[in-house]
């Protein structure tokens, strides 16, 4: 599928705010290929728990706590396989 194929359906999944933000689809993408810690995701990119509360509030993210970490991963599968074409 190319580039914009998969624009298309996520539109279908996520809002266009979301789209049109770059730190988003980077985290969105990072999640795509596992879980991660919130520490892991708050080096790499910067004000990620804005992000990540946006993400989730939107129902894209979910997380679990373990202890005194937070992890995040995708809600939806379909999401990751969208991903991979952007």
């Amino acid at each position: 599928m190319d580039e914009s194929k998969a624009r298309e359906r996520l539109k279908g999944l996520v809002s266009q705010e979301i789209l049109d933000d770059v730190t988003r689809l980077r985290i969105m993408r990072m999640l795509s290929l596992r879980e991660r810690c919130a520490c892991e995701i708050i080096k790499s990119q910067p004000k990620a728990l804005i992000h990540l509360n946006m993400l989730e509030k939107e129902g894209i993210v979910k997380k679990r706590e373990e202890g005194y970490l937070t992890y995040y991963s995708l809600a939806k599968p379909e999401i990751a396989e969208l991903l991979v074409d952007l």
